[in-house]
């Protein structure tokens, strides 16, 4: 069981990320066929363990051997209804069947599956963890709280852990049951890496980016800020890939939020953190962010010119070879297939920006409502928006600023329904409503900003 435990270790469901070739590796040493490792466990309850896993690592697409896993994990499940353990692993299986695409009804099946084993432990730490992957959109995070406020006191010195709660804190909108979370997390990851010795890429930049998200949301913009520095220095410094991904999208996201106020600053100083390496959208934030901003200083040729590299990064992506088929599959060099739908709407919003500057609104705003369409069709993405200016909000802010009002007004709640309580949102909903006369939708908005953990209605 301990090459089992060992295997497992290279098969990331959530992400629908599997390093096939490790994990048989590991297998290998056990015996070097699957026949000869069945005969190697000593009840057939171990053997049935054996079996699952090599359905996961055999022959074969990836897309068919996580379905034959599940059904592996299902009936392993079913033969030993006391081994909450097999329960609670086939749980994550139906998670990772998804391959990165949330399906509701999945989703429950696995949060069904997980609340069976809270019944009967309540401290379960896998059970707690699926329940809240399982649930952690803005319809079904309700029913996670409970489970979510749990998970932080079970598990209290993982770092991974104590964030979790955060994935239904996030999703409701309640920004400082988030932050506090994360603060946490953040803390537990430091005093690891300090104890061991670690470098700055075994930092939790996870939590951190979640914090900093969650700081954006409560405006806390000298605490968002103060974070920003942290990554930036690594991402200079120690230069480790998770660093200068999570800075291109923070600094980008607080650009945003702040009205163009990123490290203490107007002038944001652009520090030199490679971005061509990265994941297609850390890259193609950045791009967005600096082309923006150009567009802000009525630097159109500039704008016009980091568009055209934006594009032409989108358009390498859109050819480049896929490993896997489905929505969270990764492509050889461009990251998952999630983040390069988010460079498209990033290139639609820029696009359609430079097209309003220029005095052309129809051609401009045809390109945001691409824009929105791209984005509604996509799944709901937990936790900071890949998009650094959430693409309603975005194609809501022009719209008023060209005094279409009643059509912002519906695109800022479109945003909010689909990520609740988000500071932007809130404000330039609560404009556009006391534009239109709308006195008790801009005092519900304004309510909800003044608040930090009262679930979004």
């Amino acid at each position: 069981m301990a090459y089992w435990g060992e295997a497992m270790t290279y098969n990331h469901p959530l992400w629908a990320e599997v390093d096939q070739a490790a994990a048989l590796s590991a297998l290998a040493r056990l015996a070097p066929t699957p026949e000869a490792r069945w005969r190697k466990a000593p009840t057939p309850r171990e053997q049935a363990y054996l079996r699952a896993i090599d359905s996961l690592f055999g022959p074969g697409d990836k897309v068919v051997r996580d379905s034959h896993y599940e059904q592996s994990m299902s009936d392993l499940a079913l033969a030993y209804p006391d081994d909450l353990d097999a329960i609670s692993f086939h749980a994550l299986a139906l998670l990772g069947s998804m391959e990165g695409v949330r399906q509701p009804e999945m989703g429950m099946r696995a949060a069904g599956l997980a609340q069976r084993i809270l019944l009967k432990n309540p401290e379960h730490p896998g059970a707690l963890h699926y329940f809240i992957h399982a649930v952690d959109d803005p319809e079904h995070a309700a029913i996670g709280l409970a489970v979510a406020d749990a998970y932080g006191r079970v598990a209290s010195l993982v770092p991974h852990a104590v964030h979790m709660p955060s994935h239904i804190y996030g999703a409701l909108g309640l920004w400082g049951l988030s932050a506090r979370a994360n603060e946490e997390s953040w803390r537990l990851g430091e005093l690891r890496v300090t104890a061991q010795g670690l470098p700055a890429s075994a930092r939790e930049y996870h939590s951190l980016g979640w914090l900093h998200d969650s700081y954006l949301q409560l405006q806390r913009y000298d605490d968002a800020d103060k974070l920003l520095h942290i990554v930036q220095d690594d991402a200079e410094h120690d230069g480790n890939a998770r660093a200068r991904w999570s800075f291109c999208h923070m600094r980008a996201a607080q650009w945003f939020a702040t009205n163009g106020k990123v490290l203490g600053s107007e002038a944001a100083p652009f520090a030199p953190v490679p971005a061509d390496d990265l994941d297609i959208s850390a890259a193609v934030a950045d791009l967005f962010l600096r082309a923006m901003q150009a567009l802000q200083q009525d630097k159109v040729a500039q704008a016009k010119q980091l568009g055209g590299v934006l594009q032409q990064k989108v358009e390498l992506a859109n050819h480049a070879p896929v490993q896997a088929t489905s929505h969270c599959a990764r492509t050889q060099v461009y990251g998952s297939i999630a983040s390069l739908q988010a460079a498209r709407v990033m290139a639609l919003q820029l696009h359609g920006a430079i097209l309003l500057h220029d005095g052309h609104p129809k051609a401009g705003f045809h390109l945001l409502e691409q824009s929105v369409q791209l984005s509604d069709a996509l799944p709901y993405e937990d936790g900071p928006p890949m998009t650094p200016k959430l693409p309603h909000e975005f194609y809501a802010d022009a719209l008023l600023a060209h005094g279409k009002t009643s059509k912002a007004l519906q695109q800022y709640q479109h945003s909010l329904r689909r990520y609740p309580k988000r500071c932007l949102s809130l404000q330039g909903l609560a404009r556009a409503a006391r534009i239109l006369g709308h006195s008790d939708v801009a005092k519900q908005a304004e309510d909800l900003l003044a608040t930090k953990d009262t679930p979004a209605k």
